[in-house]
């Protein structure tokens, strides 16, 4: 997640986005979002958007850290297990020229000190 990304999940309590699919309708749509109630991040899949719920004392504590991220495992049903991984986006190490390196956090390896912008901010494996 870039820093506008974090700033917006701090003071609103949710940041998401859409991607469109050429002609299909509606896009695929994502969000994190804190809640006051839960007491572990989870998931869920609803009218194509992937929503990701983390409770607000752990999103606050994780915005206001140096953490690179929160993670949480989530079972499924049949032996599966839906791993959910939310990070901060860093600088890349290497030049990347169509990139717009203006919104992420420096990069905790002291590589590149130019800022860049990944458009990934959820990322979410299903292992069994």
């Amino acid at each position: 997640m870039t820093r506008s990304d974090i700033d917006r999940l701090g003071e609103a309590g949710r940041v998401g986005d859409a991607v469109e699919f050429g002609g299909a309708t509606p896009g695929f749509r994502y969000e994190l979002r804190t809640t006051a109630d839960g007491d572990r991040m989870q998931a869920s899949f609803e009218a194509n958007c992937l929503s990701v719920s983390v409770p607000a004392g752990e999103a606050e504590g994780w915005i206001r850290s140096e953490k690179t991220g929160i993670e949480a495992s989530q079972p499924i049903g049949e032996s599966k297990t839906l791993r959910i991984l939310v990070e901060k986006d860093f600088a890349c190490l290497s030049e990347r020229p169509d990139e717009d390196e203006t919104d992420t956090f420096p990069n905790p390896t002291g590589g590149r000190k130019k800022e860049a912008v990944l458009q990934q901010p959820l990322s979410v494996h299903l292992s069994e």
